[in-house]
């Protein structure tokens, strides 16, 4: 092991931020919907609003109202992140992605220092840091208000100060990994993932304690980390009971009970157990098993970026009795398994996604010594290779192909908000008008009131919700649920709903009419 010399940290940083302020300057506004739930949250924070939101974007737990407490489905760190930024730079999204600038910056030189820290090998350090740079198919979501960047500095700290604190006994590892799985957590509810990995290493560290005094500090440790999660996410747990009389919000166990993803959108639809199994056994199953395979893809793909991933498991078996690899790849299990089994649904449609940036610093870190291996055996039956060009040359080669991905995955980071959006949102319809639409959020953040969720169900129940939201407009675009798909096309009609306006794209417009 070797202390990192700053020069490297100090160098992999101004890299990393100019790097993420180009990225930055080709965001102008949210791309989709979790940018805009993360954006619109921020917003009424910085303005003096607080933690309310008006709009609702699912029917898993409905609420009373439209305005009405924020965060009861995603967790809040992202929009409190984004709101700093904007009581410094303005209520806008630009200044919003501040602070995911100067955390993203971060990355390259904790990879870095990890790297470093394990076995002292500059170049794996640097092939580390770099990579970590672009990020592969992270380049363009490192930057955007999401979750992506917080969860992964938060998380990789915490997995590295897990490391550490089993590898020294120090309880200042213990405090820092407890408060860095606190804000894994309060970034993404599967934050409690790392504290579950925490809790094994001490359950472990407990076992391996050879007399009563290691195994007391053991436990202390445990404490020690428990307290710094506390510190973190006692705060929010007492503002969750005083709002809605429980620690976590009910809406995300219930997605645990899904038969399609558009369930979360579904409006009175029971989901629980009962209702699960009685889907039954055959459909269940199918399920997982698609849900496994294509979470092997995203691993495959995105942390992997398609040739890291084989050097990575090669490189995971050979360090298979390292801490710091059974750590991560411990957490890369409960991972995999956590979106295949429970978030089944979720987790393919970009939960796995937005979780796996934690992983990819040890990722790259055992693709490495897997090609070193690799390399080795190639050097002893080729007589004209050498080892150390050829270790530099393939690790090079790992940099450009990584940059090589993240500036592809830049240009297909498409903007999924129908253009038509701020012309809607600018367009006169009282002062108090709710729209119900296929995007609140971003129907909001261009300038809309008050917005609900076009419901997956059929016109008659749409048109229940409407009215007991009050919302008196219907706006129909592409990307709508499956039973709007004959109003949008034209085959059907409904008596309360005329057409009010149409945009480019197209979008429709439709007045509902009272009763």
């Amino acid at each position: 092991m070797s202390s990192a010399p700053l020069k490297p940290i100090v160098i992999l940083f101004i890299a990393g931020l100019t790097v993420r302020l180009a990225t930055a300057a080709f965001q102008p506004h949210p791309a989709n919907m979790d940018e805009a739930y993360h954006t619109v949250n921020a917003i009424s924070l910085a303005t003096g609003h607080g933690f309310t939101e008006s709009f609702i974007w699912n029917y898993l737990s409905p609420p009373a109202t439209v305005t009405h407490p924020a965060n009861l489905y995603w967790m809040p760190l992202t929009a409190i992140i984004a709101a700093v930024g904007m009581l410094i730079g303005g209520a806008n999204y630009s200044a919003g992605q501040t602070g995911f600038v100067l955390l993203a910056s971060l990355l390259p030189p904790l990879g870095f220092l990890a790297a470093r820290q394990v076995n002292g090998n500059k170049r794996h350090a640097w092939v580390v840091g770099l990579l970590l740079l672009f990020g592969g198919f992270y380049m363009p979501v490192w930057t955007v208000i999401d979750t992506f960047t917080p969860f992964a500095l938060a998380g990789a700290t915490a997995l590295y100060a897990t490391w550490r604190l089993f590898e020294t006994d120090r309880s200042r590892w213990a405090m820092t990994a407890g408060v860095a799985a606190g804000l894994a957590h309060l970034t993404r509810a599967d934050g409690l993932l790392l504290l579950a990995v925490g809790g094994l290493v001490i359950g472990w560290m407990v076992r391996r304690g050879q007399s009563t005094g290691a195994k007391r500090k053991a436990l202390w440790a445990g404490a020690t980390l428990s307290a710094g999660y506390l510190l973190v996410m006692l705060p929010w747990f007492i503002r969750n009971w005083q709002t809605m009389g429980a620690i976590l919000p009910p809406g995300g166990g219930k997605t645990m009970w899904l038969q399609t993803y558009d369930d979360i959108f579904s409006y009175g639809q029971t989901l629980s157990w009962q209702s699960y199994l009685a889907w039954g056994r055959g459909p269940i199953i199918r399920s997982k098993i698609w849900a496994a395979w294509l979470n092997l893809q995203t691993l495959f793909a995105v942390p992997g970026m398609i040739v890291l991933f084989p050097l990575a498991i090669f490189g995971w078996w050979q360090n298979r009795r390292h801490a710091l690899f059974v750590i991560s790849g411990l957490y890369l299990a409960l991972l995999w398994t956590a979106m295949t089994v429970v978030f089944t649904f979720p987790g393919p449609r970009g939960a796995l996604f937005h979780s796996s940036g934690v992983i990819l610093p040890f990722m790259i870190l055992a693709a490495l010594y897997g090609l070193d291996t690799i390399l080795r055996r190639m050097v002893r039956r080729r007589q004209t290779w050498r080892l150390r060009p050829a270790q530099t040359i393939f690790s090079g080669a790992l940099v450009v192909f990584g940059a090589a991905i993240g500036l592809f995955a830049m240009t297909a980071h498409a903007n999924q908000i129908p253009p038509s959006y701020p012309a809607l949102a600018r367009r006169p319809a009282g002062p108090a008008a709710t729209v119900m639409i296929g995007n609140p959020p971003a129907y909001l953040y261009f300038g809309g009131k008050a917005a609900i969720a076009l419901p997956n169900n059929d016109l008659d129940t749409a048109l229940a919700v409407a009215d007991r939201y009050g919302a008196t407009f219907l706006a129909l675009d592409a990307n709508h649920p499956a039973p709007f798909d004959g109003l949008f096309a034209g085959r059907e009609s409904h008596p309360r709903l005329s057409l009010a306006a149409e945009f480019p794209g197209p979008l429709y417009l439709y007045r509902i009419e009272s009763r």
